[in-house]
């Protein structure tokens, strides 16, 4: 018996190394430049496209099966013009995966990746052909991706979007797994007129077959300058946003959670900072609705000062028509004086308004084109200085705005009016 299971350790020693050295040997005799004609014969014939792979592909066996290329470089469909390149691509696989048939993605690096998208006057654009002939959704699991130094271009005849320097990591990329991302890069619009940096990251998850996406606490920060037509220059540019979104294109449903924007613009003397808060909103079609919405403005110039903050528990369209309750609007409106001489102060101007609705209703009939909002329970308080004269107005009662440049009483309406010359 021990004979036996002597002679059969040995056999079974002799065929793993035979194994073995069969699989190595086949790696080592194997020429990863064979793959090339196979790569570029695939996109050939299923989209049309020439694919070129100027360089060597690098393989390397251990611990992972990596490989390698340099530039690459992917052509229009039928056309000889450059839709994408990038300077080098390094994959790695995961052994016992492909063993058993499947394919794991350890790593994907892309350096450099450069893609020109564009859409046509007819709708169609450059890439409609990879989306073509349907079918299930790609299955893929990749660990880690980076992308480093990408730019992106999208040019609709109208308009040119250009992404330069562009990073992007992710920790894990597969259907319906949490993981997390960061991305930056520099964003240019209009011939270069409008120019920010962004920084995004947040949680993610996703599902292709479902067609749902969810940043759960997005982060997004918002840097540069603009220059319009007309030749006014934002020096200064700021926008910060935080919250969480979730987009279900199966039922066209758009939702929001615990969001805050914060923006800041800057044009010589002339400064503007806004807030935006909401605890929750959502949106499916043309309907949408918004809770706990709170809102500051603030503008300075050489002339004056201007604060404004509007606050609401809900807001809704639905319908085509628009609906909100217990609206309260404060400003604050304060002229910088003119100073004499021997410093008097002349032209001091200032106003302090506040302005609360009970409810306000859309009546709107959709057949018709007039356009009516019923401003219930209105209420209207401002005091303040006029040339250095207290002032103070306050006014009560249902209004009515027609075509949004007509106003009329609903029912009695209190009027009071102070002036002290």
């Amino acid at each position: 018996m021990k004979k036996i299971w002597k002679i059969s350790l040995i056999v079974f020693s002799v065929l793993l190394l035979l194994i073995t050295f069969g699989i190595f040997y086949v790696f080592a005799t194997f020429k990863p430049n064979d793959l090339k004609p196979r790569i570029t014969d695939y996109f050939q014939q299923k989209y049309q496209r020439k694919l070129l792979i100027p360089g060597d592909l690098q393989l390397t066996l251990l611990p992972l099966l990596h490989i390698e290329s340099g530039s690459v470089s992917l052509m229009e469909k039928n056309g000889q013009d450059v839709f994408a390149s990038l300077e080098s691509v390094k994959l790695s696989l995961v052994w016992r995966p492909l063993i058993d048939g499947r394919l794991e993605v350890d790593g994907v690096t892309l350096e450099a990746p450069s893609v020109h998208m564009k859409k046509f006057s007819d709708g169609t654009t450059n890439i409609d052909d990879f989306f073509a002939g349907g079918g299930a959704p790609p299955q893929f699991d990749i660990k880690s991706l980076k992308i480093n130094r990408a730019s992106w271009v999208f040019d609709d005849q109208a308009t040119q979007w250009k992404m330069r320097n562009a990073n992007l990591q992710v920790a894990r990329l597969a259907n319906g797994v949490p993981t997390d991302f960061k991305f930056d890069g520099d964003l240019r619009l209009n011939q270069d007129q409008f120019n920010v940096h962004i920084d995004l990251n947040s949680p993610l998850l996703f599902d292709l077959a479902k067609q749902y996406f969810s940043l759960e606490k997005l982060n997004l920060a918002i840097k540069g300058t603009s220059k319009a037509a007309n030749t006014t220059t934002l020096n200064d540019i700021a926008l910060n946003a935080t919250g969480a979104m979730t987009f279900d294109a199966a039922k066209k449903l758009t939702h929001l959670g615990d969001w805050a924007l914060q923006s800041q613009l800057v044009n010589g003397e002339k400064k503007w900072n806004a807030k935006v808060a909401f605890s929750e909103a959502e949106q499916q079609g043309k309907n949408w609705w918004a809770k706990n919405i709170s809102s500051q403005a603030e503008q300075q110039t050489a002339a004056y000062h201007l604060n404004t903050t509007l606050n609401m528990p809900e807001l809704s369209l639905i319908d085509a028509r628009m609906s909100g309750k217990e609206i309260k609007l404060t400003t604050q409106w304060a002229a910088k004086p003119d100073v004499k001489k021997g410093g008097a102060q002349k032209n001091q101007n200032a106003i302090d308004a506040v302005l609360t609705l009970g409810a306000l209703d859309d009546v709107n009939d959709t057949s018709e084109p007039t356009n009516i909002y019923n401003l219930r329970a209105a209420h209207l308080e401002a005091k303040g200085m006029v040339d250095a004269a207290p002032v103070k107005l306050q006014a009560a009662g249902d209004i009515q705005i027609i075509n949004n440049n007509q106003m009329v009483t609903k029912g009695p309406l209190k009027l009071q009016f102070n002036y002290q010359s």
